[in-house]
C-alpha cells in the first residue's frame, strides 16, 4: 500500500499468530513516514514521522528493533531516530552517528543503511552505511566505540 520506493521493512519482532495486536510489520518508503501495518488486514495501525529542520517530512531508510521490541530505530542521514513503539507520533529521541565541530570530524558519515542490535542484550548495535562504513554503537547512552571504514561498497546489510 505505500505509494513510493521501499527503502525497508521489518516484522514486529514480538510477533505471536495467536495474539492479533502483535501481528503487523513496519516499513518505509521514499517521501513517507515509517508505517505500521496490520499483518491481517493490511490496515494502517500508525505513523512514526520525521520532519527536517524546515518542518519538512524525511523518510527513514532502514528500520530497526531494540532486543525488548519497545523501540523503533530508524536510519537517517547522519543520525538514528528512536521511537517508542507504543506510541505513534513525531515524539522521537535521536542520536547522530555524525559530527562536526572546530574544523574536525568525527563517527558515522552517511546514510544509515541497516541497524541490528547484538542478541547478548549487551546494547550494542550495528550500524551500516552506504558510505562504506559499519559503525559500533552501546545503546545506553548512545555512544559510538568503533567505527570500521573503507569498506568496497555501501553497506547494505548487518548482522549478529
Amino acid at each position: 500500500k505505500e505509494g513510493e520506493t521501499i527503502y525497508d521493512m521489518a516484522w514486529y519482532p514480538g510477533m505471536t499468530s495467536s495474539t492479533p495486536s502483535t501481528c503487523c510489520f513496519f516499513s518505509t518508503s521514499r517521501d513517507n513516514p515509517v508505517h505500521i501495518w496490520d499483518a491481517f488486514t493490511g490496515a494502517d495501525r500508525g505513523s512514526y514521522c520525521a520532519y527536517t529542520d524546515a518542518e519538512e517530512l524525511t523518510a527513514a531508510y532502514s528500520i530497526g528493533f531494540d532486543n525488548d521490541a519497545k523501540k523503533l530505530y530508524c536510519g537517517f542521514n547522519n543520525c538514528i531516530r528512536v521511537y517508542d513503539i507504543e506510541r505513534p507520533g513525531r515524539q522521537h529521541s535521536m542520536i547522530k552517528t555524525f559530527k562536526r565541530a572546530h574544523r574536525e570530524t568525527t563517527g558515522q558519515r552517511g546514510i544509515v543503511s541497516s541497524i541490528a542490535f547484538n542478541p547478548d542484550r549487551s546494547g550494542l548495535l550495528a550500524v551500516g552505511s552506504y558510505s562504506r562504513n559499519v559503525a559500533l554503537f552501546s545503546s545506553d547512552p548512545p555512544t559510538l566505540l568503533y567505527n570500521l571504514q573503507d569498506h568496497k561498497g555501501g553497506v547494505t546489510e548487518v548482522k549478529w
